[in-house]
């Protein structure tokens, strides 16, 4: 087999096993929707806010955010406070998945997969799409976009999906290479499609402070 196969494999074993994750109740933080789209804050404020730990936000409140560091450091980015690992993967740094949630309805998954060689993630992101698709065939696809850090694209893109009794939520997916091996990172941001728009914005601010 090759290895872009077993990468593949593990790809779409990924997206299956998530799809089969509880939506949790609707988290307290984010339900002022209305007050967040009134913000007005730009892309480079948010993240300005996020680097510094807190940021003035939802209706008068602040919102606190910390350092968290995975796989020896072959990952670094800023996250919510208030996040904490799921039980399951409570001593979890060093193993290949790891989920965050604020124990409500907003959750953040990192996989690490072996490398892809950077002329086979256009395909490898193709193939996530067509996997997403397949599995949500419903989906409401709003964006797919890459940006450049430290010369290396990362990729995103981002749906609206239908999960158990009818819930709607909102996902951001992003993969880039980390690591001096350049291994494969699949990030996963997940909440409740009606808490979608106090959360995109922080979640593009979360991603500008990825280092890898």
């Amino acid at each position: 087999m090759r290895e872009t196969d077993y990468t593949d494999s593990k790809i779409l074993d990924y997206i299956h096993n998530k799809s089969k994750r509880k939506v949790l109740a609707e988290s307290k933080a984010v339900k002022h929707t209305d007050d967040a789209k009134q913000q007005g804050f730009t892309e480079e404020q948010i993240t300005r806010g996020i680097l510094s730990g807190r940021l003035p936000y939802v209706n008068e409140e602040t919102w606190l955010f910390k350092p968290l560091e995975l796989w020896d450091g072959q990952l670094r980015m800023y996250i919510p406070a208030w996040f904490v690992p799921c039980a399951e993967h409570e001593n979890g740094f060093d193993r290949s998945t790891c989920i965050y949630t604020d124990q409500r309805a907003a959750n953040l998954t990192f996989v690490l997969l072996p490398p892809v060689e950077e002329k086979d993630m256009d395909e490898t992101e193709e193939i996530m799409k067509l996997a997403v698709k397949k599995e949500k065939l419903d989906a409401t696809w709003l964006s797919s976009d890459r940006q450049v850090q430290r010369d290396t694209p990362i990729r995103l893109f981002e749906f609206i999906a239908f999960v158990q009794d009818g819930i709607r939520t909102y996902n951001q997916v992003f993969l880039l290479p980390v690591g001096t091996e350049r291994n494969l990172c699949i990030g996963t941001f997940c909440c409740r499609r009606s808490t979608m728009d106090a959360w995109r914005p922080i979640v593009k601010g979360m991603i500008n402070t990825l280092q890898y």
